[in-house]
């Protein structure tokens, strides 16, 4: 089977030094739209490697999968820059797009934003058209994006929600095509068990002006700084009430970054959250290695939902206890009792009185690391999507 992949967000792995606007071919890895590279601003050219965030990680493992199953024949159109950009890729990609999808059986478009894609490649050549959804990427509560999706979206063949609360609000556009979900994969693994505390101690003091102190004990957050994730919630409702030695180590950055800091100086808690901003792929494997458990204390946000929880799965191969909101698509990245434990979102005693047992006999879960290279793979995903494409 062939199948062509169309992305607005892609991005090779940070250690890649090629710059550019649009992407290239699976293979080949050559520029296919150079000629339509529009002149961005100075300081706007994007280094792969310098935005990667879930999406664009999503894309480029599920590409990466797929080119190497013995099965498929792939190729890609992919959109290297920020997000701010992917606009202008949407429209100028269709009729490359178009060209090319004629050598191929089926199309895949990224997320629900390529959808006048996929609908005008669908309407011109009858091809089948596949399509990942995220959650945001329908849930964003914008009447003209709404009224977009329902013309655009609503007919393609097969639609690849990657979880059950993904799926559950995809069934409110009564879309025509088959659901199925199917979880991502997991490609990065940051387990190293030689990585020590001192390492941990030098990152914290290298980010942040206040270090932390030999005998306390850290709990983890990575990713995006936003509301759903709920940093404030946890650093106003839980953090006080846990011991004097427990500190909060959150690694990322984005709009309530400034928010949480004003938070922390009400709650006095200067001492015991470290904001690291963004972190190097080096000191993130640090920070899973050697902070004593992970957490990810979500709330609900109108318009905003958590699609499936990565870093969940990328702690829990670390061997590191993960706590997180029972909430959302984490629900199908965290298993309790396999990969960790799933406690209820904005319940601060239930939250309190977990992470008071840990901290009292802190310990990892042997069984993580294995149940979750077992059970979320690429492979499998690819595997899934073409038999799902054979029953269609």
């Amino acid at each position: 089977m062939k199948i062509l992949f169309i992305s607005r967000a892609y991005s090779e792995p940070p250690q890649t030094k090629a710059c550019g606007f649009f992407g290239g071919e699976t293979t080949h890895r050559r520029p296919l739209l150079r000629p339509f590279i529009p002149k961005l601003k100075s300081g706007a050219f994007w280094c792969r490697g310098k935005s990667s965030g879930g999406m664009e990680r999503f894309s480029y493992d599920l590409i990466q999968a797929a080119s190497s199953h013995p099965s498929l024949t792939t190729n890609h159109l992919t959109h290297n820059g920020p997000r701010n950009t992917s606009p202008l890729f949407v429209f100028l990609i269709i009729p490359k797009a178009i060209f090319v999808a004629r050598n191929y059986d089926a199309i895949h478009i990224g997320d629900p934003i390529l959808a006048i894609v996929g609908w005008l490649t669908k309407l011109i050549l009858r091809k089948k058209i596949i399509v990942t959804v995220h959650g945001l990427d329908i849930s964003y509560p914008n009447a003209l994006y709404q009224l977009y999706l329902r013309l655009f979206f609503r007919s393609f063949d097969l639609y690849l929600p990657i979880s059950k609360a993904v799926n559950k609000k995809l069934a409110k556009l009564s879309v025509k095509g088959k659901v199925t979900t199917i979880n991502p994969g997991i490609s990065k693994d940051y387990y190293d068990s030689s990585l020590t505390r001192a390492q941990l101690s030098k990152v914290i003091l290298e980010k942040n002006t206040n270090p932390l102190p030999p005998a306390s004990l850290s709990l983890l957050t990575t990713g995006r700084l936003v509301k759903r994730k709920g940093h404030a919630w946890f650093i106003t409702n839980v953090l006080p009430r846990l011991p004097s030695h427990v500190h909060y180590i959150i690694a990322g950055d984005g709009p309530e970054k400034e928010n949480l800091k004003k938070i922390i100086d009400e709650q006095q808690l200067q001492k015991r959250v470290h904001i690291l901003g963004r972190v190097s792929s080096h000191d993130l494997k640090i920070l899973y290695n050697t902070s004593d458990a992970f957490i990810q204390p979500n709330i609900k946000v109108d318009g905003d939902i958590e699609g499936f929880g990565l870093v969940l799965l990328e702690a829990a191969l670390c061997n590191k206890p993960v706590f997180a909101a029972d909430l959302e698509g984490m629900t199908d990245a965290i298993i309790p009792g396999h990969n960790g434990t799933l406690l209820p979102t904005e319940n601060s005693d239930a939250w309190i009185d977990t992470l008071n047992s840990f901290i009292a006999t802190p310990s990892q879960i042997t069984e993580a690391r294995t149940f979750t290279l077992e059970n979320y793979s690429w492979q499998s995903y690819v595997s899934k999507l073409l038999q799902t494409l054979k029953d269609i």
